[in-house]
């Protein structure tokens, strides 16, 4: 028999139950308290004869219910369950949107889905040697070399590792900046604001776990990640740019893989977007998607659907292989203004 409860707040008291059925580092209550800043959260309770089998979590905004749960999977009889009380305790609820979560098989005639980008997973093997031997030929030996080279140049160089309560917000702080430079030396602009940072460093006092490199006590290079269960997730990664020749940030990552296997972890998620160094480390796509559905049809239907049909082939024609050219072009243009604009501020300042 199927029992449904409906609470308000975030259900702190089931947090280990929400990390070892999802295993997703976004559905998490800490997460949520973190990155929603506790906004009008709500939480289902599904049970089978008394068993607890489901909490989904969600805010209402305006006329939309946002499920928070992401990165999971869920099947068609929770999502009909969820969706039917949704739209009979809310009224003014018109959508519910499910979105970054791994299904592509609902069914229903009100329900939408377009597609997201992809997560990139590794399925960790049970010793490092195992995992180098996995790695094309030329990635091996770049490993090696480049690992050979520095600590040649710097004997001093260490390779540290911490989790949870251990991080230091400067850690944090210096891998981000590392990042911004890196995104700024590429032409592009990091997406890493005060707010967001902040934001990393809160939550990874619960779950995040970092990997740098240090020589004489300065972080040339670092990955933060959030470790769920026997799950890793890299959120970000990037190293100073002087130490290009012994490409520093393929051995940080390396470091971040073997020191993950060495734990004991059984999967390394590289998250959305493609990159070729994921392919390199042999992380495989894995397909996310978002789904929104509607109460009923209406005007309110018929409109959003509209919206989503634009969105879709909007981002269709963005990521087009026929735009790579003039894309080229504009990341040229970007990078030069973002240097000037770096160089004008620098100036004005000394």
């Amino acid at each position: 028999m199927i029992n449904i409860e409906l609470y308000h707040g975030i259900p702190y008291k089931y947090e280990s139950f929400l990390i070892e059925k999802y295993h997703s580092f976004t559905t998490t209550c800490h997460y949520i308290e973190t990155y929603h800043n506790n906004n009008d959260i709500n939480y289902i309770l599904i049970y089978d004869n008394k068993k607890l089998m489901h909490i989904l979590i969600f805010k209402n905004l305006n006329k939309i219910s946002i499920c928070l749960n992401t990165l999971i999977h869920i099947d068609q009889e929770v999502l009909n369950i969820y969706s039917k009380k949704i739209f009979n305790e809310f009224p003014k609820i018109k959508e519910i949107k499910i979105v970054n979560i791994y299904n592509n098989n609902f069914n229903s005639k009100t329900i939408t889905k377009t597609s997201k980008l992809n997560n990139y997973t590794m399925f960790l093997p049970n010793s490092i040697d195992n995992y180098y031997l996995m790695l094309g030929t030329k990635t091996r030996k770049h490993i090696k070399n480049y690992k050979r080279r520095l600590i040649r140049d710097f004997p001093d160089v260490k390779f540290i590792s911490l989790q949870g309560g251990n991080i230091k917000k400067e850690f944090i702080s210096k891998i981000i900046n590392l990042n911004s430079e890196r995104m700024l030396s590429k032409g592009i602009s990091s997406g890493i604001n005060k707010e967001y940072e902040n934001n990393i460093i809160n939550y990874s006092q619960h779950y995040g776990f970092i990997c740098y490199i240090e020589i004489n006590k300065q972080i040339i290079a670092g990955a933060i990640s959030y470790i769920i269960n026997n799950d890793i997730y890299l959120h970000v990664i990037a190293h100073d740019n002087k130490f290009n020749k012994y490409n520093i940030g393929q051995v940080c990552l390396f470091h971040l893989i073997s020191t993950s296997i060495e734990k004991g972890l059984t999967s390394f998620h590289f998250l959305w977007g493609r990159n070729e160094y994921k392919t390199r480390f042999l992380a495989q796509p894995q397909p996310m998607y978002s789904y929104s559905i509607f109460k009923s049809y209406s005007f309110y239907y018929y409109f959003r659907i509209f919206r989503i049909f634009l969105n879709i082939h909007f981002t269709n024609v963005r990521n087009s292989e026929l735009l790579f050219p003039l894309k080229k072009i504009i990341k040229f243009l970007k990078k030069e203004w973002l240097f000037a604009d770096f160089n004008g501020k620098t100036g004005s300042n000394g």
